[in-house]
Order: C-alpha cells, then structure tokens, then sequence
C-alpha cells in the first residue's frame, strides 16, 4: 500500500497519508504547513 510519512527529527510521526491509488498524491498545500510546524533539525 503507498503510503506517504513526514517523521521529525524526535522520531514522531507529523503527518501520514495511506492511499491505494499511488497516482493520487497530496497537494503540496497540504504538506507544507506540516514542514513549516516542524523545528529545525540538522540535515542528513
């Protein structure tokens, strides 16, 4: 099943998307306000 997860650098998991049709994807409108809430970690 696709799925989609944004997981902070604290390991919890900020947003999570399940869908079977891997065409359909989240609009980045959703997506973004997620990454803006999330504090400021050190890249990979």
């Amino acid at each position: 099943m696709p799925a989609r997860y944004v997981i902070g650098t604290d390991g919890v998991i900020a947003y999570a998307e399940v869908n079977p049709d891997y065409t359909r994807r989240p609009d980045p409108s959703e997506l973004l306000p997620v990454l803006d809430r999330l504090p400021a970690g050190v890249p990979a």
